[in-house]
């Protein structure tokens, strides 16, 4: 029951970034940007390193990316992070 009221949360979420405000757009796509880009840079530069690009790909991604590309990073990264887990959820529940 907790995965289902999980999933419609997330759907929920994921729905929402649709009539985000432009403001909220710019702020919160370049924070999972920035995440994203930490993450990634976590496995080559180490934890610190992943952490200062992380910061300084989201200052950046704030002040240079149109707010289009973030509108997509803001519906994408919690698009993929929502499809995880129901493929996590549904790999516990097979037989």
């Amino acid at each position: 029951m907790t995965e289902l009221l999980t999933l419609l949360l997330g759907l929920g979420l994921l729905s929402a970034t649709a009539w985000a405000p432009p403001q909220l757009t710019r702020w919160a796509g370049s924070l999972l940007f920035g995440l994203v880009v930490g993450v990634v840079l976590r496995f080559a530069l180490g934890p610190v390193g992943g952490v200062v690009g992380g910061v300084l790909a989201a200052g950046v991604a704030y002040r240079l990316l149109p707010a289009l590309v973030l509108r997509r990073v803001l519906f994408l990264v919690p698009a993929l992070v929502l499809l995880i887990f129901a493929t996590t959820m549904l790999m516990y529940r097979a037989p």
